[in-house]
């Protein structure tokens, strides 16, 4: 008696992140860079609980900060599978505050001072605040924030 056995060739998976360091709750875009797959199924398992969604392009946030794994098992057409998975650093929120004081008013027009009392939380990476002051004017930075000039047109 003679049995023909085919031996399937197993898929290869291969995972790309785009951002591999993100914020806590902003998206990550993980992409199958698999060989001979045709299926993927993705985990994203953070808290105890894992998260599955199904494709070859797939988005997701990680609510929870530090080193998360995203897990990819990539299926070939005869039902092969392989699994890989990939880190990403997630960076918590910090919180974000400043105050505003008053240095000074000339006639109809009021200078301000503003500071940054913004809170990172440990471990965390200072990132880059962007101020809008709602006059026209805009600031990226942390600290020698500039005054700002501010007119009652009342």
């Amino acid at each position: 008696v003679r049995k023909i056995i085919t031996v399937n060739p197993l898929p290869v998976a291969l995972i790309s992140a785009s951002p591999i360091e993100a914020c806590q709750k902003s998206p990550v875009t993980f992409t199958s860079r698999s060989t001979g797959a045709v299926k993927y199924y993705w985990s994203f398992g953070e808290t105890g609980q894992a998260v599955d969604r199904i494709g070859e392009v797939v988005t997701y946030a990680f609510q929870t900060p530090g080193i998360q794994t995203a897990q990819l098992v990539a299926e070939s057409a005869a039902g092969c599978t392989d699994t890989t998975t990939i880190q990403i650093n997630v960076q918590p929120t910090p919180v974000l505050n400043f105050q505003a004081d008053t240095v000074r008013k000339i006639c109809n027009t009021v200078e301000m001072a503003f500071e940054n009392l913004t809170s990172y939380p440990t471990g965390s990476v200072q990132g880059k605040l962007f101020w809008d002051f709602g006059n026209g004017e805009r600031f990226e930075g942390f600290g020698n924030i500039p005054n700002q000039f501010y007119t009652n047109t009342d």
